[in-house]
């Protein structure tokens, strides 16, 4: 059984790099509609009509990039 959006968003969070948060979401089959919600689990709003690779892109980058971003700022 898949995993639900919450637990995907969970997960991708504590991945290190975009790659394997691409990796992760390849093994999880998700369609538009399921990437829309683990957008919405990362509180992505105005995603509704990007395309898929547009939507992917944008989930990795909150996910993974914001996250390493601000880790950075705080190591500064």
């Amino acid at each position: 059984m898949a995993d639900t959006p919450k637990d995907i968003a969970a997960h991708l969070r504590t991945l290190d790099t975009e790659d394997d948060g691409a990796a992760y979401l390849d093994t999880q089959g998700l369609n538009h509609d399921g990437l829309l919600a683990v957008a919405t689990e990362l509180q992505l709003t105005r995603v509704d009509r990007l395309s898929n690779t547009e939507l992917r892109t944008r989930v990795l980058k909150q996910a993974i990039g914001a996250r390493n971003k601000f880790q950075g700022l705080r190591d500064w």
